[in-house]
């Protein structure tokens, strides 16, 4: 990297930045296992049975590579006005052989302090009722490789199973693109009433371009499926703050409320996408990703079932009694979305001679998740749920009355009967501290010492579901809202003692 950073034109100044980068990550593992032989616990080669060894490897299938060059300049007027600019520029392994094997980004980004543009006079007149307002505007573009190696013509690899070379399961195809994001952001930071208040707004939408999905290919292709990228996905939201803090003699407070909502929508899934090897269009308006379908109009995130008890043509459930209700296939319906409708964070602090105390309230508000393991938990009649329903001789299914055994039997791999709300409120974290008096460590290297214990997770105020709505089953976009048998989410506890020299 090389930087330089100079005045100019009088109250003009530029902090410029440029530099290049290269990177390459690659994983093998090798490995020979079975049955010791004679020596307990002697991993070596020569103390395996070698009518049990097995050979065994992983990776070498995943390098990857990137060469990147980038640059980013500020410029500013007056401490006042700041005008930022960034591009980069990379080259990953992912699309070699691709029409785009280049990724280029740019942003550029504008913000003033208006007060401190205002002539001394006014702002000396306004500043107890507004000490500071900054007005912010930017737009970003983000270039993402498509996430696997291998995808493009002379990069995919045969695997090989017991010795026998496995055909291809997807098409290689040269047209695939990176991924693009392109984001605008509008927002506002403010002070008031003599600095206690502060206010700030954030304003975003965003649309993501050309994500990786699979498509279903017929048996007769010789394929079992081929990656296209969907066409447009749009995120807009709001991010919201308001905060207090003041100090009466030896007593401070301050308290912070943050609320944030984000909304997404399809505005266009892949179109005109033909079988490459016999021509077909392919019908790419209702894509279904495990639990999660992805239709234009809807967002990312909502959860479809396809199978319920069966009802007769009255629209009661056909049961009887001792015997578990018969199921049947429909048409896709809507459970809801994975996806909370707000997300908010009250946070407080106290001190007051030398000690502190912080505490954290999080609540999420809307969303569902299933639970699997609550649908187990009832099948077999160890849950508090299926207890309750014992004590209570039924469970009502609309006006027909089931026993429970043969309810929670019916029910265990219906999506649809295990679906819970994800809205929760929990104290997220609490500390407590002291700082010692600086008189008590003269002569001594130390000019502060603090001693604080901590908390996390500490207290699940409000959640109706059978587990923590946080927990996910992976980062990834499809991996929310479902609960296997995950380990439950966990609580800390912390003591901490810090010494400043």
């Amino acid at each position: 990297m090389a930087n330089l950073s100079k005045p100019f034109a009088g109250d003009f100044y530029a902090n410029v930045n440029v530099g290049a980068s290269f990177e390459e990550y690659d994983t093998k593992g090798r490995g020979y296992g079975g049955q010791l032989l004679k020596v307990p616990n002697l991993f070596a080669y020569d103390n395996i049975d070698p009518s049990t060894g097995v050979p065994s490897q992983t990776g070498g299938d995943n390098r990857k590579m990137n060469l990147g060059v980038f640059g980013s300049a500020e410029i500013s007027w007056k401490s006042a006005v700041y005008l930022t600019l960034t591009g980069r520029a990379d080259k990953p392994s992912q699309l070699v052989n691709s029409k785009s094997p280049w990724i280029f980004y740019p942003s550029v980004g504008l913000s003033a302090i208006v007060t401190d543009l205002l002539p001394e006079t006014m702002r000396q007149s306004i500043s107890p009722v507004l000490g500071f307002l900054k007005v912010r505007a930017s737009y970003t573009e983000v270039g993402s490789p498509i996430p696997y190696t291998g995808l493009t013509p002379g990069t995919i690899t045969h695997s090989i199973e017991g010795g026998v070379i496995k055909p291809f399961k997807y098409y290689p195809l040269p047209e695939l693109k990176p991924e693009r994001t392109r984001s605008y952001e509008v927002g506002i930071d403010s002070k008031w009433l003599n600095n206690t208040v502060s206010l700030g707004v954030t304003l975003y939408k965003s649309n993501t371009y050309d994500q990786l999905l699979e498509a279903k290919l017929s048996e007769t292709s010789g394929y079992d499926y081929m990656f296209v990228q969907a066409g447009n996905v749009e995120n807009r939201g709001i991010e919201l703050t308001l905060g207090y803090d003041q100090t009466f003699g030896n007593f401070s407070y301050s308290t912070s409320l943050t609320a944030t909502a984000n909304r997404n929508k399809i505005i266009e899934l892949a179109s005109n996408v033909k079988n490459p090897v016999t021509g077909e269009a392919l019908d790419l308006s209702d894509i279904k990703v495990g639990r999660f379908r992805l239709r234009e109009g809807e967002e990312v995130g909502t959860i479809y079932a396809e199978e319920r008890l069966k009802r007769d043509q009255d629209g009661y459930i056909v049961y009887n009694e001792g015997q578990t209700i018969t199921t049947e296939s429909t048409e896709p319906y809507k459970l809801g979305s994975v996806n909370a409708k707000w997300n908010l964070g009250w946070r407080n602090g106290f001190t007051y001679k030398g000690f502190n105390l912080n505490f954290l309230v999080t609540a999420r508000l809307g969303g569902i998740v299933i639970s699997k393991t609550q649908a187990v938990l009832d099948q077999f009649g160890v849950s508090q749920a299926s207890a309750d329903a014992r004590d209570a001789g039924k469970v009502m299914v609309g006006n027909v009355a089931v026993q429970p055994k043969d309810y929670y039997e019916s029910v265990v791999n219906l999506d649809a009967y295990n679906v819970y709300s994800a809205t929760n409120v929990r104290l997220q974290e609490a500390s407590l501290g002291y700082t010692f008096p600086n008189s008590w460590f003269k002569g001594t290297p130390f000019h502060s010492v603090n001693l604080s214990v901590y908390g996390t997770n500490l207290w699940m105020i409000y959640n109706k579901a059978p587990f923590d709505p946080e927990l996910t089953a992976s980062t990834g976009t499809f991996g929310q809202g479902y609960d296997y048998f995950m380990l439950p989410s966990q609580r800390t506890y912390g003591v901490s003692l810090k010494f400043g020299f």
